[in-house]
């Protein structure tokens, strides 16, 4: 998936579940919390959950600390970097087979 088609989909996860269908608009560069977006910590945790649930792919503990503040940008970007869940699985399914 492109990283324009991920912000767009975490675009319309951050409006339509947690922002209860506002159109206001959201910068992709701005922080998620509430120093921009105004997302509190149980919303960017839900965030997160969906984002995880839509695109099957584990997004890294790391994610919190290892940036500037996450933005829907940033979000995008580890989204595209992060392993799709079943091509880890068949990895690891591989590799069982032949070890």
């Amino acid at each position: 998936m492109s990283r324009e088609a991920a912000r767009e989909e975490i675009l319309r996860i951050v409006r339509e579940e947690l922002l209860f269908g506002s159109e206001r608009p959201i910068p992709t560069d701005a922080p998620l919390g509430d120093l921009g977006v105004g997302l509190d910590s149980l919303a960017l945790v839900k965030l997160l959950t969906a984002v995880e649930g839509t695109f099957g792919v584990d997004v890294p503990d790391d994610v919190w600390t290892a940036r500037g503040p996450l933005s829907v940008d940033a979000l995008a970007d580890v989204v595209g970097q992060a392993p799709r869940r079943d091509e880890v699985e068949a990895t690891a399914e591989s590799t069982l087979v032949r070890g």
